[in-house]
């Protein structure tokens, strides 16, 4: 199986492609050897290795407890409006 990644003008792998065929080109390079392909989308190529950028992390969510503490809040502040109209 053949596993291309198409880099940019900077060296940044910008598509990972699975053709049937051996591609040819400046800006694409054989990846088949790497045990995960997929990952090196957004990593730059140095012209030997590549440099796998720091993953984002998610941003914490919410707790089930400070969701109903918004909630409530909100509908305490919804009902003090309308008495007041």
């Amino acid at each position: 199986m053949y596993v291309f990644a198409q880099l940019d003008e900077q060296g940044k792998v910008v598509a990972v492609t699975y053709p049937a065929s051996e591609l040819i080109g400046e800006s694409v390079i054989d990846i088949s050897q790497h045990e995960n392909p997929d990952s090196l989308l957004g990593a730059t190529f140095d012209g030997e290795k590549f440099n796998i950028p720091n993953p984002i992390q998610p941003k914490e969510q919410p707790t089930v407890e400070e969701l109903i503490f918004v909630e409530t809040t909100y509908q305490i502040a919804l009902l003090e409006v309308m008495s007041l109209g």
